[in-house]
């Protein structure tokens, strides 16, 4: 099977893998992928790895009854809702339907926090993911190849950090990669996807949340924590004061640009909830707090 599907577009044709049970495409540039359920007649077992361009599993897939497990690592999240399509009209047809196992750090889903308002460690934790996500999306093929060459040779490790310093302290400066900013449509994209995540987005919100997203810088952690305050309130004067705040607090040191987002999560949070964050700080930082403590 080695260079079977080289490039950006792959179209088998004929019955050439009639007898493969396993199939198995990784680190690759492939982009688009075209076949019918006769090119893979015997499939039992598909797996993608690290495919940073290919976002559809070809539908024609769900027509393979032999079909049995379908393995993702580290692919983009269209490979993932093909593969559930897939599922699905195996079953429509009446077929056992195609166990999905998902390997991705990007699709790790935080339990988020009962409380209706957004806490700081929910909006921590939307940032983790927005960032993970946008990092997979965004680091080349070429470049993961160079830094993690075989999987063969243990776990290696992915450094990220916004201090230039840090990574000169690693040590890898011929390995190291200067991502860029979001651009307009991703830092709107990422916004809209959490300030209006399960309703539609109404038209009066449209333009003044868009200007709150260019404000951002394309930084996915600002993003992510306005979004969040924005999340449940629908009254225009707050939105417009939002954005007033996140004008104020650029600088061009990073730490206290941090600080300010952070800061601002917190000016927002409602007084009892200020009080229990405050109350955090109290106990050593990484301790395990019990909660009568917590709640005296």
């Amino acid at each position: 099977m080695s260079g079977a599907c080289d490039g950006e577009e792959w179209r088998p044709t004929g019955m050439g893998f009639y007898r493969l049970k396993l199939l198995l495409i990784e680190h690759n540039d492939l982009k688009y992928w075209k076949a019918t359920y006769d090119n893979f007649s015997v499939l039992e077992r598909l797996g993608l790895r690290c495919c940073y361009y290919l976002d559809k599993i070809p539908i024609e897939f769900a027509e393979i009854h032999s079909l049995q497990l379908i393995e993702l690592n580290w692919c983009l999240p269209g490979l993932g809702e093909s593969a559930a399509q897939i599922q699905k009209e195996q079953e429509d047809i009446g077929n056992n339907p195609v166990d999905v196992r998902i390997y991705d750090p990007s699709r790790c889903v935080f339990p988020r926090s009962k409380n209706t308002e957004f806490t700081p460690m929910d909006y921590y934790q939307e940032a983790v993911q927005a960032h993970m996500k946008y990092l997979f999306a965004k680091i080349p093929a070429r470049c993961v190849r160079l830094c993690f060459p075989s999987e063969k040779e243990g776990s290696g490790i992915l450094l990220t950090t916004r201090n230039t310093e840090v990574a000169h302290d690693a040590g890898k400066e011929n390995l190291s990669l200067q991502m860029d900013l979001m651009g307009s449509d991703e830092c709107w994209n990422l916004f809209k996807s959490i300030a209006f995540a399960n309703e539609a987005l109404p038209s009066e919100f449209e333009t003044i949340g868009k200007q709150i997203a260019q404000k951002c810088q394309g930084l996915p952690l600002t993003i992510v924590v306005v979004a969040g305050l924005l999340k449940s309130k629908r009254a225009r004067e707050y939105w417009e004061n939002v954005a007033k705040d996140v004008k104020s607090f650029f600088t061009n040191d990073p730490d206290k640009q941090c600080s300010r987002v952070l800061g601002l999560s917190y000016n927002h949070l409602t007084s009892d909830l200020k009080a229990c964050l405050l109350h955090f700080g109290i106990f050593p930082e990484d301790s395990e707090i019990p909660v009568k403590n917590l709640m005296r």
